[in-house]
């Protein structure tokens, strides 16, 4: 990417318009891989966790260490299966019953010979539809088509750094989720801006980034990198000293976006940020951010740990309600007759990136 200004790419009604969000959930359900969550979050059998992807809901379950992803919705009277956003249990459905195994198959139908007494191929023709399922690290991505590029093929050179970040995601300290009354394209690009940090986020991103970037590309991913002000440089050096067993080292502040919908973010290798995005409606979108540490220190120092979960915690969500304000406030301009078309420049060089993915990827009336 070159560092200079440009028009903004994609035009204003892709973010409101219905036809163009009905396209874009589409390929979101059936082309792309979507994290959906660690396997941290469904370590025992039967547990499972159950959401929506696009504008299908999915549960994903483990059968005996296998993890599987279904449509939540049951073959034979078509009722959801799960409710529950998380759980442990058979994968049975709560109308009639029926029960499904590793594949999807009904195993067990209450009065299946009084029923419906199924011949061999028709039993065999009901099942559910299963998605695609695959492992970075502790990450796990579904896809509902079985064609296209393979999980690592999509992912090119950052599967190996995702995949060594899921595995240091020792311990959970905080969930967030907030609903933005805004496109979820809006969302996701201003995670993607740096420009606006020092103005919108006075108290977090602007005493701490130096204003050092460096911009990396790798297929549809992006990642910047920034360093740390003297002052807070000085700080982390502290806790870090703490926590010297960390796996990942870094003197930096790091963001990835994995394309279309998730963002990893780390300070010193000591704190991860993982975001997701959930298009909720054309202007609507909810975001879910998790909050780790990357290692757990002995007991001796279990005051820092709680010392930085705490201060880490009030910085993402002070970041995240800020960020909140102004997503709407631009979608609301957008939307407004006769808004001038826009421009980019340096320091929004990412979401130039991120708006040619999305043409590349989104079929736009």
């Amino acid at each position: 990417m070159q560092n200079h200004s440009g028009p903004i790419v994609l035009a204003h009604r892709a973010y409101w318009e219905p036809a163009d969000f009905k396209s874009e959930m589409l390929a979101i359900e059936e082309t792309i891989w979507s994290m959906v969550g660690l396997t941290y979050d469904i370590p025992n059998d039967n547990d499972y966790i159950t959401l929506m992807v696009g504008e299908k809901s999915v549960v994903i379950q483990n059968f005996k260490g296998e993890l599987r992803a279904f449509d939540n919705v049951c073959a034979h009277r078509l009722s959801r299966i799960r409710s529950a956003e998380k759980g442990n249990g058979p994968l049975r459905c709560p109308y009639h019953s029926w029960v499904y195994n590793a594949e999807g198959r009904p195993v067990a139908i209450p009065h299946e010979k009084e029923a419906f007494d199924f011949s061999e191929t028709e039993r065999r023709d009901v099942h559910l539809k299963k998605w695609q399922l695959a492992l970075c690290g502790q990450f796990i991505f579904i896809r509902g088509s079985d064609q296209g590029p393979t999980l690592p093929e999509a992912l090119g050179d950052t599967f190996a750094p995702l995949s060594e970040i899921s595995n240091n995601l020792v311990r959970e300290i905080d969930t967030f989720t907030c609903e933005y009354e805004a496109n979820w394209k809006i969302c996701v690009e201003n995670t993607l801006d740096e420009y606006h940090a020092q103005f919108v986020h006075p108290t977090t991103f602007r005493p701490m980034l130096s204003g050092d970037f460096v911009y990396s590309y790798d297929g549809r991913q992006s990642k910047v990198e920034a360093g740390i002000t003297e002052k807070n440089t000085e700080r982390w050096q502290r806790i870090a000293r703490h926590f010297e067993t960390r796996a990942i080292k870094t003197d930096t502040y790091y963001h990835y976006l994995v394309f279309p919908l998730m963002t990893v973010a780390s300070t010193f290798g000591v704190s991860f940020s993982i975001q997701t995005f959930r298009p909720l409606t054309p202007e609507r979108t909810l975001l879910t951010s998790r909050l780790f540490l990357g290692v757990q220190g002995p007991s001796s120092i279990r005051g820092v740990e709680e010392s930085l979960g705490n201060s880490a915690k009030e910085f993402n969500r002070t970041v995240f309600l800020e960020d909140k304000f102004v997503c709407e406030q631009v979608q609301l301009g957008l939307k407004q007759r006769g808004a001038p078309r826009g421009v980019m420049g340096k320091f929004e060089q990412r979401l130039m990136h991120f708006q040619k993915s999305a043409l590349e990827v989104f079929d736009y009336k």
